[in-house]
């Protein structure tokens, strides 16, 4: 049996802690990036194939759903007309918050990469949290089932659409 001393234990929790927050740092900057991208053009909706639930900032996916919900009703979706449709719905300042993302976005080029990154990682917690009610739940049939249909249907969503996107 292979000893191992505390001291290891904690630099590698350390080490696990310190990688996972560099990580979803990233991924918060993608997100805001996408949003403040979207914000500065509303035309790249059409590019990315991003939802509502696959944010984890809430500004982001707010920010998100105003645009969506404006674009769709060929509203133009900028800093100040969605900065101002927030206020309307919840009596929060928002252009402080909508300025902020659209000043920080970089060049539009990364908005397609950037939006894969937060699909991908946006499945990964789906998947993470249809094995944690697996396991929580192993011994009920239904939940069983439920968690290898939903995996599958996963796994199909994600082969249809890489079958469907244009070779470049």
């Amino acid at each position: 049996m292979k000893t191992v001393k505390a001291d290891t234990l904690v630099t590698t929790d350390v080490r696990l802690y310190k990688d996972h927050m560099l990580k979803y740092t990233a991924i918060l900057e993608a997100e805001r990036t996408v949003v403040g991208c979207l914000l500065l053009d509303n035309g790249l909706l059409r590019h990315i194939e991003l939802n509502v639930g696959d944010f984890t900032n809430p500004h982001c996916s707010t920010i998100f759903t105003a645009i969506t919900e404006m674009a769709a009703r060929n509203q133009c979706a900028d800093i100040i007309t969605v900065a101002e449709h927030l206020e309307t719905q919840n009596k929060q300042k928002w252009l402080s918050i909508v300025g902020t993302f659209a000043n920080n976005a970089l060049r539009n080029q990364n908005i397609i990469d950037y939006a894969a990154i937060i699909k991908r990682e946006s499945i990964k917690r789906l998947a993470v949290s249809v094995a944690d009610g697996l396991i929580k739940n192993i011994a009920d049939p239904a939940v069983v089932d439920n968690a290898i249909r939903s995996l599958m249907q996963l796994n199909y969503s994600q082969r249809h659409k890489n079958q469907n996107k244009p070779q470049t």
